[in-house]
């Protein structure tokens, strides 16, 4: 498993315009880019007029996403249990309901969670598990690996008093923030991403589909930016989500290397495993 890989936890070449993204925004650093909601989602477990409650319990969709409900023949959320049953809710925080899908609403949903431990994204900001103060990164486990210990735009990072120390590594891996994560710039003592060019020679734009400049930080802006990722070629990570790249449906399984005849064709906690 690559540093990206564990990075993301498991977490657009062609065009970088982004549309509103569905969902909370107040404060919601992503909120010019595509974000994928549990509405939304809903519309690849069943077609309209189709689904009963039966099969939704049943799906994959309730599993993951808290999708647990028919209504008007479609799987939704039907109440915050349902998204406390999902694995989203274990994995990312998306653990309370808020309109019509599962968001981290509270700190408590992102403290438990695997991308707390290690990245840093213990707490609750529009919607989304974020790293909002220096100490959720410096627990992290991105801190002794490769010096991301200090949080600006939700995300950790490296500190840095000049570009050059962007541009060293400064943890145990190998490699420095700038090449990883496209965070050449040092800007009030941290080290952050200022252009689309630096994301767009990072290693996570390739791997992950952060390919966008937002806030300090490269995240995935579109799905146009997850389709020219490895994620999305190898592990169905082809939908954008949060700024971040995930297999919601089966199709973003079909279109992957590691879907088969037999197996790994079904998305688990926005992989397809």
């Amino acid at each position: 498993m690559t540093f990206l890989r564990s990075y993301l936890l498991l977490m657009g070449l062609f065009s970088l315009a982004c549309s509103p993204k569905a969902g909370p925004t107040q404060n919601d650093p992503f909120a010019q880019c595509e974000g994928y909601t549990l509405s939304q989602a809903a519309q690849d477990i069943a077609p309209r007029g189709t689904a009963s409650d039966t099969q939704c319990q049943d799906s994959n969709g309730c599993r993951e996403y808290g999708l647990c409900a028919a209504s008007d023949g479609r799987c939704v959320v039907g109440s915050e249990t349902d998204c406390q049953k999902g694995g989203w809710c274990t994995a990312y925080g998306y653990c309370s309901l808020v309109g019509n899908w599962c968001v981290a609403a509270k700190d408590a949903d992102c403290a438990t969670t695997e991308v707390c431990k290690e990245e840093g994204l213990c707490h609750a900001l529009a919607g989304e598990c974020a790293a909002t103060t220096h100490a959720d990164c410096e627990m992290s486990q991105l801190c002794p690996d490769t010096g991301q210990c200090v949080s600006r735009g939700g995300r950790c990072t490296a500190p840095g008093s000049n570009d050059q120390d962007c541009k060293t590594p400064q943890g145990s891996e190998p490699g420095d923030v700038c090449r990883l994560l496209g965070n050449c710039t040092a800007n009030d003592g941290v080290c952050i991403a200022t252009s689309d060019q630096d994301c767009k020679n990072a290693d996570i734009c390739k791997e992950s589909g952060a390919c966008t400049a937002i806030n300090g930080v490269c995240v995935a802006c579109s799905r146009a930016d997850c389709l020219v990722s490895t994620d999305c070629r190898d592990f169905g990570g082809c939908t954008p989500r949060g700024g971040w790249c995930f297999a919601i449906s089966a199709a973003d399984c079909a279109a992957s290397t590691v879907c088969t005849s037999r197996s790994h064709c079904q998305p688990t906690n926005g992989f397809c495993f």
